[in-house]
């Protein structure tokens, strides 16, 4: 067992005492950080060695039971345990103090998404470098209570063809940590996805980089 410990994780039994590291404790010999928790998904390092678990991915030592932004449960060699963050460094998801300048959109699919909020109301986001603007249906516009009846027409060309948009500016956009004033939008009626679309007009203002299955924006200074 290691001597210094580099304890950034809260962990304990269900039902036992929290605050003690999985080594510390003598549960499990091994070294477990927690560096950052998602909706269905845990981003660990075991023994140094970065691990990303979503819920129902397994193998003979590990199966992750739950998790989102708050904590984990995760079996480990047999061993039910749960996991929360520290305040040494980790990443959280959701909407974190606009002074940490930065947000980690997680990968399903090949697809990054996160959730965000625009002009302070809670929004649902997948990224697309493709689209030229934060776009959305029309009912996501009304569902955010967006004014777009004043908003210029233009013509877009989309994987199906050209299609109509009508493109708008909103107050405030905030992805993680990361909040942009007068953000270009547009709304599509015939859009189709789930998730609103950020695009570049929001990309475009930070800087991007990858990292063990993540996508990291930073405020660019």
């Amino acid at each position: 067992m290691r001597n210094n410990l580099a304890v950034c994780i809260l962990a304990s039994l269900l039902g036992g005492v929290a605050g003690h590291s999985l080594a510390a404790s003598g549960v499990i010999d091994d070294e477990i950080r927690v560096l950052g928790l998602f909706k269905d998904a845990a981003l660990l390092s075991i023994n140094d060695q970065q691990r990303m678990l979503r819920v129902g991915d397994h193998n003979k030592d590990m199966r992750l039971l739950t998790a989102n932004s708050d904590r984990a449960v995760l079996e480990y060699r047999g061993t039910r345990l749960q996991l929360q963050l520290s305040d040494a460094g980790g990443i959280v998801t959701g909407l974190p103090s606009t002074g940490t300048s930065s947000a980690h959109l997680i990968s399903n699919g090949g697809l990054y998404s996160i959730t965000g909020s625009i002009n302070g109301q809670l929004a649902d986001f997948v990224m697309d470098t493709g689209a030229s603007y934060i776009t959305m249906s029309a009912q996501q516009a009304d569902q955010l209570r967006l004014d777009y009846s004043n908003a210029k027409k233009i013509m877009i060309n989309t994987a199906n063809g050209k299609a109509t948009a009508h493109v708008f500016t909103i107050k405030r956009v905030r992805i993680g940590g990361i909040e942009l004033q007068d953000v270009e939008a547009a709304v599509m009626h015939n859009l189709e996805s789930p998730k609103i679309l950020l695009g570049m007009s929001f990309l475009g203002q930070v800087d991007m980089s990858q990292s063990s299955g993540l996508m990291v924006l930073k405020h660019r200074n």
